[in-house]
């Protein structure tokens, strides 16, 4: 079990403002492609994201579980809300010329649209990551809403835009990931060991760098977040929450696909209660204060409940606002892909998505990249820089100290994680293929979009608790509903009532359309028959009269 510390680094933050969001549809969620500019201040330029839906983070059967207290469900929703919410795609900034330059990539969550549009997540401009966040105003102790966005980063990223002014705030973290038997509760340090991954040293530089190994085409890690009641009540509300772990898994995929082609997407989010017990229930020990144990006994725990939970998910990722001293990450290694060991924890923190994406990549079997000290030690088990450099400066993600300038795996990861795919030395059956026809995705279009579509009755959309008639799991009108309906919203009325047709109409109300859509033809066809015959009538030459008939020919013989 090894701990490490990193030298505090300092945040700025800068406020985001002259927010434009432009796009054809008028629901900013429908739209097929959106643009975002904005300003930074004291910064000259202007930012410019095209971005388009991202409809791979969230699995359609992906679902919320609520849990009370004592880890019973006590609710269970969609994630109709956050439909066409997340956003990835390019970033440009303006130049003197009036032109724009391509600066990176950038992964979007959208808030609010509308006059007043706000959105968070992450932007990389000319190589540096920055933060982009929404500020909630507090009255007093309450937090009120939602005001404006800012913009984050280390001194030298913010720097490097223009010099700024504005508050700063230091953190230091650091990872302790090791290997443990889940079901006895105890540390190995042999059969689950990093040994095991690592591999020989020449094994490892071999393959530096190489992405043999790692699919060729996009494969899709499902997976599963739980939360405790220390990490729920961090936050103001249950959505703001959800917010940001959809922006967190936003972020790290963009890592993932663009260096191992492999996405992650949300299956599973379980909720606890934001009021922690003193005691763990039996269901979810997990769930404690922060004085019930520290993060490597939380992993333990929330290893051995992964194991009763849907083998489907890759991993499992517990979120916590329990830090124990300065470890903010812990991880099984090599736990791909399996239900006994597919598990880490990860605290709250500044750079969020990297401790994620950092315990995520043990996960695929990647170990620390090397820092100084272990470099003087034979027995250290590290990724080192090169071939012919051991100390990776702690420039990338896989570093076992965090900080907000690693946002790319190491050459030495990459080789690592794609050969151990490739050898099959970790599991990857449970990647979904992205093309198979059993992973649906949240698209534009189908259940859920708040428009009523060929073989739906209705469609509540987000508003699914609003409307007694719509069923917005299945988009078919509830048995027996008889309540006024949303109409504002995908279900379809007749004045103030569902409009469902249930089995109890009469006879007329359910065949009344055929029968005058038969009535209306057989007298339709009725009265062209009557024209018909007057037409015809008049047209016959009628005999006077008094008229004399000619005598009739008699037969020749």
């Amino acid at each position: 079990l090894g701990h490490s510390t990193h030298a505090p680094r300092v945040e700025r933050a800068a406020r985001v403002k002259e927010i434009d969001l432009h796009c054809l549809s008028k629901d900013a969620s429908l739209a097929e492609q959106l643009n975002l500019t904005f300003a930074i201040d004291g910064y000259d330029s202007r930012v410019r994201l095209q971005l388009e839906p991202n409809r791979a983070i969230i699995s359609k059967d992906a679902h919320i579980h609520y849990l009370d207290g004592s880890g019973r469900l006590k609710e269970a929703q969609s994630f109709a809300d956050h439909q066409g919410r997340v956003f990835y795609g390019d970033a440009w900034v303006s130049s003197t010329d009036s032109s724009w330059d391509s600066a990176g990539r950038a992964r979007v969550y959208l808030i609010r649209d509308g006059d007043s549009p706000l959105f968070e997540g992450t932007v990389s401009l000319f190589g540096r990551y920055y933060d982009l966040k929404a500020v909630t105003a507090v009255d007093g102790l309450v937090n009120t809403s939602l005001t404006h966005v800012e913009i984050t980063a280390p001194d030298a990223a913010l720097n490097q835009l223009q010099d700024l002014s504005a508050g700063t705030v230091q953190h230091t973290r650091a990872f302790g990931d090791f290997a443990v038997s889940a079901a006895a509760g105890v540390v190995m340090h042999s059969r689950f060991s990093t040994r095991q991954y690592m591999g020989n040293l020449n094994e490892v530089l071999q393959h530096i760098g190489s992405t043999a190994g790692c699919p060729t085409s996009r494969r899709i890690a499902l997976i599963g977040l739980a939360t405790d009641c220390t990490f729920r009540e961090a936050f103001g509300s249950s959505d703001e929450m959800r917010r940001v772990l959809i922006s967190m898994v936003n972020a790290a995929s963009e890592v993932f696909e663009q260096t191992f082609n492999i996405s992650l997407a949300i299956r599973n989010l379980t909720i606890s209660d934001e009021a922690c017990l003193e005691r763990a229930s039996d269901t979810t020990p997990w769930n404690v204060p922060c004085s019930a144990g520290d993060i490597d006994w939380r992993l333990r725990q929330f290893a051995s409940w992964r194991e009763s939970q849907d083998g489907a998910n890759a991993y499992w990722t517990l979120m916590t606002n329990c830090p124990t001293n300065n470890v903010v990450g812990v991880s099984l290694v090599g736990g791909l892909c399996n239900i006994n060991q597919g598990a880490n924890v990860v605290a709250r923190t500044i750079n969020q998505w990297q401790v994620f994406a950092h315990e995520s990549g043990h996960m695929f079997g990647a170990i620390h990249d090397c820092e100084s000290p272990a470099c003087s030690s034979s027995r250290a088990q590290c990724c080192p820089l090169s071939s012919s450099i051991c100390d990776a400066s702690g420039a990338y993600l896989m570093n076992p100290s965090s900080s907000s300038r690693q946002t790319t795996f190491s050459p030495c990861s990459i080789g690592n994680i794609c050969s151990l795919i490739g050898n099959r030395r970790v599991q990857t059956s449970c990647l979904a293929d992205d093309s198979d026809r059993n992973l649906t995705i949240i698209t534009a279009d189908g259940c859920g979009n708040g428009i009523v579509e060929e073989g739906e009755e209705c469609d509540c959309g987000g508003h699914c608790q609003e409307d007694a008639c719509c069923d917005g799991a299945t988009c078919r009108f509830r048995e027996g509903a008889n309540a006024r309906c949303q109409g504002d919203n995908g279900s379809q009325c007749q004045g103030d009532s569902c409009n469902n047709r249930q089995p109890t109409d009469s006879w007329f109300d359910r065949y009344g359309l055929l029968v005058i859509g038969l009535v209306s033809g057989i007298g339709g066809g009725l009265v062209l028959g009557v024209l018909i015959v007057l037409i015809w009538c008049c047209s016959t030459p009628r005999h006077r009269a008094g008229s004399r008939k000619r005598a009739p020919v008699a037969a020749q013989r």
